[in-house]
Formats: structure tokens, sequence, C-alpha cells
């Protein structure tokens, strides 16, 4: 039998994963990457500061561009973000009574988001390593005005003072960008999450993709495809079908569902995510109205983040949802968006769910984390979904920094 070492093996893609291969592999490790047919989906890209510095280390010099226009609609509430008029504006007209407590709510979310992001930047990550690096993030929270107990108040707590419909607009906005409920989200999560949704800057669509790969093979990462896996061993080494062993000082788990049931009940047992459903429409007849914008978000019960797009001449509406939502729900909320044409959406992806598995957590210091992404030194979980799964491509992009600067800070030793 053929054996092969890596210094990383990858199974399965997803954002974080993939953030993982590439700097690694910059830093002159041998990756190797087991695909499968799709790299999961990160959901929207928001730019920040964590986005930045990926795209400085991997060379990227062309400038973003301006945020995409965004609608968040809460019946009979229509708010434009990245438009022609400001937040404030905005508010203003659709908020007269609370427009104030809105523009103070907001700018405390930014500032907030800010600072967390910067913490999190110098740390390189989340704070996942040691004992000492999580008090150190933990001390840098107090010495700044902030305790973990603050930033895990539910973000709900703070919609109180509002009238109703404000109320339902914040709800509808923050669920949607979770796509959970909002009661679950905590005031560090709403930060970032506004934070990055309110950037003026952002990536064009299908760059941070292409960019990734490129910078991947061009740094000598390896590709195989995940079927040629025909077992993983208690010691974690791989038997390929062709006859080869492959082991690695580092097995990163990057995409979980993308597992055969063999490879995955080989696995230690893991808290698995709130499942999420995605959902195609079109082509829409008649074409929507041009003063919609290409990102919305709308409904309740749940509320849907949609994108418009087009594709082979006819305008298509590709929607994510939480993966409870039927077919029936998601038609109404899109009837509502599209009322001159009859959409019929088709589900394109939800994920079996095997059930929870509930474990202990481990050691985590950011709030909302679902469990530490490191089983033991040489094991690790690396897809923001399992880690971060209510912060989408944000918490992707924090666990794959987090992970890669563990690992580099071992190698340096």
């Amino acid at each position: 039998m053929h054996q092969h070492y890596y210094d990383i093996i990858l199974l399965g893609e997803s954002l974080a994963s993939r953030i993982v291969g590439v700097l690694l592999a910059k830093a002159g490790k041998r990756v190797l990457t087991f695909q499968g047919k799709h790299p999961a989906d990160p959901g929207w890209l928001f730019a920040g500061s964590h986005l930045d510095r990926l795209l400085d280390q991997l060379g990227h010099r062309h400038p973003l561009e301006r945020a995409p226009r965004l609608h968040i609609l809460a019946d009979p509430a229509r708010v434009e973000l990245h438009g022609r008029y400001g937040l404030e504006d905005e508010f203003r007209r659709e908020f007269p009574e609370d427009a104030d407590l809105l523009l103070q709510l907001f700018q405390r979310l930014e500032a907030l988001g800010e600072r967390l992001e910067a913490q999190l930047l110098e740390q390189a990550g989340a704070p996942f390593g040691s004992l000492a690096e999580r008090l150190w993030y933990r001390a840098g929270h107090w010495l700044l005005g902030s305790t973990q107990r603050s930033l895990g108040k539910p973000l709900s707590n703070f919609f109180v003072p509002f009238a109703e419909a404000s109320r339902g607009w914040l709800n509808t906005l923050f669920s949607g960008l979770a796509l959970d409920p909002v009661t679950e989200l905590t005031l560090a999560e709403g930060a970032l999450l506004w934070h990055g949704l309110s950037r003026p800057q952002a990536l064009e669509e299908g760059l941070l993709d292409d960019l990734l790969s490129r910078r991947y093979l061009q740094f000598h990462g390896l590709y195989e495809p995940l079927t040629k896996i025909s077992a993983l061993t208690e010691d974690y080494r791989l038997q390929l079908q062709d006859g080869r062993e492959c082991s690695a000082g580092t097995l990163i788990i990057g995409q979980y569902e993308a597992l055969s049931p063999e490879i995955a009940a080989a696995l230690p047992p893991f808290r698995r995510p709130r499942l999420k459903g995605r959902w195609l429409c079109g082509p829409l007849h008649p074409a929507p109205s041009k003063v919609l914008a290409s990102r919305i978000i709308h409904g309740e019960n749940p509320s849907l983040r949609s994108r418009l797009h087009v594709h082979d001449g006819g305008m298509h509406c590709y929607s994510e949802s939480p993966a409870e939502a039927t077919r029936e729900t998601i038609a109404q909320h899109l009837q509502v968006l599209f009322p001159f044409s009859s959409p019929a959406p088709k589900c394109l992806k939800k994920q079996t769910d095997h059930g929870e598995i509930r474990t202990r957590r481990g050691l985590v210091a950011f709030p909302g984390t679902l469990q530490n992404p490191w089983w033991s030194r040489n094991l690790a979980l690396c897809q923001g979904t399992c880690i971060f799964p209510r912060l989408g491509s944000i918490g992707e992009i924090l666990t794959g920094f987090a992970v890669a600067g563990r690992l580099s800070r071992r190698k340096r030793k």
C-alpha cells in the first residue's frame, strides 16, 4: 500500500476550510483537499477587516465595489440600504416616531461591531486556542468597556422601547440576516451582522471564489475527489479506492454534509446547526420592477433572504430560508414580493437532518458560538455554520482565520 503524508488534509469545502487551505499552502505546507460535488454555500458575503486582510494576503489589488442596494421589507415599512438616500432619511420617512432611537441603536451596533472585529482580527480569528488566549480576549473586552455578559445579552432586549411597527421591521432585518429567530441572537452577533451589512463597499460576486481557487493551485495545493475515499481508520488515516493511504499532521472537516455516512460515523459526535433551505424561482413573468433592489430581506415567520439575478435572459430569484419553511410558505412570501407574477419556488437543497447530537460544547469565549472547532490537537471541524451558525459568511471567515492562525502558530514553535 502506497502511503502519502501531508501537513493538512481537508475533507469537503466550506469558505472557512478554503481559507485555511490557501493560507497554509501559501506558507509552504503540503495541503490536500478532497472535494465534494459542490462547496458549502456561505450565503451573502459582506466586506470587513478580515476580508480586507485575506484579500491583501492573497495579493488582490483591485478596489472593492460599491455595495449593492438592499431592501428590508416588513409590512408596511420599506427601507433601502446603500441607495440614493441615507439611513437617517429612510428612518425618518418610515418610522418618524422612532427615527432617533433607531439611529442610536444602529450607531451603537456599528461601533460595537467595528470594535469586535478589530479585536478578533488582532487575535487572528475567534478565541478557540489556549486558556491564556481566551482570558486575553475577555480582558480586552473589559478594558474596552464590555463584558462577556453584556455581549451575550439577547439582541431582542434592545428592541423593547420601540413601537410595534419598528420592532417588526427590526425582527425581519435580523432574523433574515441570521436565518434564525431574532430571540436567539446575541448583542455581539447582531453587532457583527450589522457592521458587515452596513459597509459601503463589497466584493464583486464570484471574485473571492475564483481568487481562492487560483491562489490555492498557485501555492501548490492539491485536489482529489471526495468519492475516492473508501474508509477512515480509527487513527484518522484515509484509505483510498486505488490502494493509497493518506495521513496528515492535521485532518480538517470542511463540509460535514458532503461526507459519506461511513466516514461521518468515524468522526467524534458534534452539535449540528439548524438546517437551511434554498429555493430558486424563475424566470419571473413579468420581470420585477427595476425599483426593487437586487438583494431583499422580507417576510416574517420566517423571514427570507432573496437575491435577484439574470440567467438565460430571464430574471430569477434565489432565496434562503430556515429549513422548516415549506414550499407553500415560500410561495406566499414571494407572491407578496412579486404580485404580478406567479412564483413557483423549487427547492434546491434541504439537507437531511440526522438529528442533533448533544455533546459538551467545550470552552468557548465568543457569544453565540455553537462549539469549539477543535476535537483534538490534530482533528478540527472547520465549517462556519457549525461554529457560528447565525453569522453566515462572517462566521466562515472568522472560523477560517482562527483555525489557520492556530495551525500557523503551532508550526512556528
